[in-house]
């Protein structure tokens, strides 16, 4: 997978200048002309958005004003955020959680304008003479992934208020049970990653929840649940992969993005695989002339919308953000640090040459086994830790360490409980002269190490609060890093800082 470049990210890294607001005209309305109209444009521009810098490329501006359907009147839908996604731009905001909530309003009422238009275009279609191109394979048009049943639970309460106008009578009696059964009583009810169901949306505002995916407007679900279901994993060891699930996706929300860094990302890459292709005759339930060409022509792909909203940019994120098809181009937030490293600790950032970006893995293990390690191993502090962000760099570097040092501890994420334990309290009692540790078991397993002698990043974070706990803690810091780890170099030192230490 290509990793993109960082730290030439975005434009104005090392200086806010000021730019013009981005305006949204009165037009045809967007949704009218997604399947009809085709620009070609390569053009690239900062504008701002609400106050915040954001990156365009391939978009055609000035941007439409979209139309809100008559079911939305009642809400509030004067929000910029609402008429940027209206015009089906791929989009990749970046927040913190004390700003989610807007930009959570504005896509939930995103999808429903788009439900809404699509199932009143459909109704009108019916009643002409001849039959209109005007659906995909099946009627599930979007996709809503969230890392936890916690997240999920929030959005399904925002689309009762929304739908149902708050009524939750407007459920079904059994997806009212249900619902309760699977995101109140469960014991997992909050961190769980175990759920999926389909939604369909009433006319009259009725709201059914855990109805058959192929049946529904609209599939909520974890990564995890969800390439289950893709794979049709059980028993059966010549079960086919299931590609009717995900064969008509207009729109994809992924809610929460950082956490997905830290589950198994290779479920991420299993659903974008399995999106929009032409599924078995059985997974068909629309009219086969009402089919739009672009889903027939295995292309609808380039008119699917992907809408991304996490804490940070990361290149695994990036890297899925620029590789989705979206005609209609791409909008980023941009973003700028001042660094959490502002105490007082030894800090050394040793950058080696990476000449590609898939390349970069093998050249930093070389350069960690041959140039860093060999001459700083003899003069570790006692009770040091080496940081290593990822589980296959980790697997790597254990398997060095073990051969050529082991002396040093190895824990992560699968590291049996009573193993981590013994680890942890033989590197507190001075036992073993360093500790290797992977960001996902920090993550998942959070753990109080104090009076750390050297810590040494084999890899940079992707969550900065743990350079900064760790280095605080620390007497003396080192980093590796390479021209391809800009994103995260940026969070931890400072726009500036990152700039010079990138050139």
């Amino acid at each position: 997978m290509k990793r993109p470049s960082s730290l030439s990210l975005d434009p104005g890294v090392s200086s806010k200048p000021k730019f013009e607001s981005l305006e949204f005209i009165d037009g045809d309305d967007p949704f009218q002309t997604h399947y009809s109209h085709r620009s070609s444009t390569s053009s690239k521009s900062t504008c701002l958005l609400s106050s915040r810098e954001l990156a365009l490329s391939n978009v055609s501006t000035p941007l439409i004003k979209p139309q809100i359907h008559k079911k939305l009147l009642h809400t509030d839908s004067s929000s910029s955020y609402l008429d940027l996604l209206g015009n089906y731009l791929d989009v990749f905001f970046t927040l913190s959680s004390s700003y989610f909530e807007e930009y959570q309003n504005a896509y939930i009422l995103h999808i429903l304008n788009h439900l809404y238009k699509t199932k009143t275009q459909i109704t009108k279609n019916d009643q002409l003479p001849d039959p209109v191109k005007d659906q995909g394979f099946s009627p599930t048009k979007i996709l809503v992934l969230f890392p936890y049943k916690k997240n999920a639970k929030v959005f399904i309460e925002k689309l009762v208020e929304i739908h149902c106008k708050g009524k939750k009578k407007k459920m079904t009696k059994s997806s009212r049970r249900k619902f309760t059964e699977v995101f109140e009583e469960a014991e997992d009810a909050e961190v769980s990653d175990a759920f999926k169901l389909g939604v369909v949306l009433g006319d009259k505002r009725e709201l059914q929840l855990f109805t058959p995916f192929k049946a529904s407007d609209m599939i909520i679900a974890s990564p995890m649940s969800l390439r289950q279901a893709i794979l049709n994993e059980s028993e059966d060891e010549n079960a086919k992969e299931n590609l009717g699930i995900l064969c008509s996706i207009e729109m994809v929300v992924m809610e929460n993005s950082e956490v997905f860094l830290m589950q198994n990302w290779d479920h991420i890459e299993t659903i974008f695989k399995a999106m929009n292709r032409i599924p078995d005759r059985d997974s068909m339930t629309a009219d086969i002339n009402r089919i739009r060409d672009p889903f027939i022509e295995e292309k609808s792909k380039e008119y699917r919308q992907l809408i991304i909203f996490s804490e940070f940019i990361s290149p695994l994120l990036l890297s899925l953000f620029n590789r989705n098809e979206n005609y209609k181009g791409k909008a980023k937030t941009i973003d700028h640090y001042p660094g959490v490293n502002q105490y007082d600790v030894v800090q050394k950032y040793r950058k080696f040459r990476a000449s590609s970006q898939l390349s970069a893995a093998d050249e930093r293990f070389e350069y960690f086994t041959q140039n860093l390690w060999p001459n700083i191993k003899e003069d570790l502090y006692p009770k040091s830790i080496l940081f290593v962000a990822s589980y296959f760099e980790y697997i790597r570097v254990k398997a060095y360490l073990e051969e050529n040092d082991p002396g040093v501890l190895c824990i992560s994420e699968y590291t049996q409980k009573s193993d981590k334990q013994r680890s942890i309290a033989n590197w507190k009692n001075g036992k073993n002269k360093a500790i290797c540790v992977t960001e996902r078991f920090l993550y998942f397993r959070p753990q109080k190490f104090d009076d750390i002698g050297h810590l040494v990043f084999y890899s940079l974070p992707e969550f900065n609060n743990f350079y900064e706990e760790f280095a605080r803690e620390s007497k003396e810091v080192i980093s590796v890093y390479c021209k391809f780890d800009g994103y995260s170099l940026q969070r931890i030192v400072g726009d500036k800082k990152a700039g010079q230490l990138l050139k």
